[in-house]
């Protein structure tokens, strides 16, 4: 049988299995999604012919859909790690009642022995 500080060490190994590394992950997205907001091509720089072509606007277009990509794919490693954080929560809630019902059910100490 496993005693608290075992379910709570089980708990933590699922945490640092992947949760922890999907906080990163989560924080490098956002990161790049934050320095996608501020790159931006400064007025004069594509010259007369890149301003007429159209380049700007296909720069801008593409920048708008990266952004709401690297958003929504930091929306979905925001929802696994949450996932495997409640995996986790409920492995050690679990664990803990069982432990805690054996316990009432099966005495610690045999009696006979205890007597010596």
């Amino acid at each position: 049988m496993s005693n608290g500080k075992d379910i709570h060490f089980q708990a933590n190994q699922i945490r640092n299995s992947g949760g922890y590394a999907l906080n990163e992950a989560v924080n490098a997205w956002s990161f790049a999604n934050s320095a996608l907001d501020q790159a931006v091509i400064v007025m004069g720089a594509l010259g007369p012919v890149g301003e007429s072509s159209g380049v700007r606007a296909q720069f801008e277009e593409l920048r708008k859909d990266t952004m709401q990509t690297l958003a929504e794919g930091v929306s979905v490693l925001i929802e696994a790690r949450e996932a495997i954080f409640l995996t986790a929560d409920q492995y050690e809630g679990v664990e803990t009642k069982i432990a805690k019902e054996v316990g009432k059910v099966i005495p610690h100490h045999r009696p006979e022995i205890d007597r010596y």
